[in-house]
């Protein structure tokens, strides 16, 4: 079974958006994936890359908030969110981010679901 190595450039397919997305591995099968203070750790040590340009991963959640609606009307606030929960990769799975890491979706899928490798030349 084939497995990405870390800073791989994959396509992963998201149900939510229903389209491809091309993705950097970061986390591998069996490692300890968190975010904590807008940086990625991996079994509790800080990545250490150059692919993100240095910026800080952020996360939001999003909230009905009726009270406090943004000026248009608009009653859904985004929330900054920290620190997202560590998890352990299984064993067929891998974590997953865009070099763009101050706006991108990010998340683990299974190995079996990328669709292929990006060849950077």
């Amino acid at each position: 079974v084939w497995v990405p190595d870390r800073f791989d450039v994959v396509v992963v397919w998201d149900e939510q958006l229903n389209e491809r997305l091309c993705k950097r591995v970061i986390g591998l099968p069996g490692e300890t994936i968190g975010l904590f203070d807008g940086k990625i750790y991996i079994n509790g040590k800080e990545l250490q890359d150059t692919f993100g340009n240095g910026g800080n991963v952020l996360y939001f959640k999003r909230i009905y908030d009726h009270i406090n609606s943004t000026p248009n009307g608009t009653p859904w606030l985004w929330i900054p969110v920290n620190p997202v929960t560590f998890r352990t990769l299984g064993p067929n799975e891998v974590w997953v981010i865009g070099d763009n890491r101050q706006d991108s979706i990010f998340g683990h899928f299974l190995i079996n679901e990328i669709h292929g490798k990006i060849i950077l030349y």
